[in-house]
């Protein structure tokens, strides 16, 4: 039992390490709204909850947050941070959910559901933050979810989410990953 809560550990940590990485190398991905960065760290959150389920996914999302807050660069500090991070659990969660099913067509119900379970969740997140941080009137929050956020999120989570997929097959083999271990 030791070793697996270590195991558990050690490996979020590194995912996490991992996760803080990719995202420094973010860019724009919808030129009407280059303010939105993409990068690819939520991948590593995804693959924790897949190999290790949802107190792995919630651990490497938290301590990725944290780096992001504390060395991360950006004007929004700790506030996107603490988006990003409720954002890349709600992505997460489904591959820890799903991370028993053998079966890949889980797997792909397990991206579909997380791309949708973060694009609400980051909608709702912006909608109750922005007018507030931002200080943005509500009607133009609304419109710039509907006109940017959620396109970005969608697209987001069809990138890292495929992504997730494909390494997460690839590594099922490796003990690191292997849902036994």
């Amino acid at each position: 039992m030791e070793s697996k809560k270590l195991r558990v550990l050690a490996v979020s940590g590194m995912l996490a390490a991992v996760g803080y990485a990719l995202q420094l190398f973010e860019f724009p991905l919808l030129p009407a709204a280059s303010f939105l960065k993409f990068d690819f760290g939520d991948v590593a959150v995804a693959l924790a909850g897949w190999a290790m389920g949802p107190a792995a996914a919630g651990l490497t999302a938290l301590v990725k947050g944290i780096l992001w807050g504390v060395i991360g660069h950006g004007t929004d500090g700790w506030v996107g941070a603490g988006m990003n991070t409720i954002t890349v659990l709600a992505f997460a969660l489904p591959f820890a959910f799903f991370r028993q099913e053998k079966r890949p067509w889980r797997l792909v119900l397990a991206v579909a559901l997380g791309i949708v379970c973060m694009t609400a969740v980051m909608a709702g997140v912006n909608l109750a933050v922005d007018p507030w941080y931002v200080k943005m009137p509500f009607a133009a929050v609304r419109a710039l979810v509907v006109s940017a956020i959620i396109p970005f999120n969608l697209l987001r989570g069809l990138i890292n989410g495929v992504t997730a997929a494909v390494v997460a097959l690839a590594a099922g083999r490796a003990s690191l990953f292997h849902h036994d271990a």
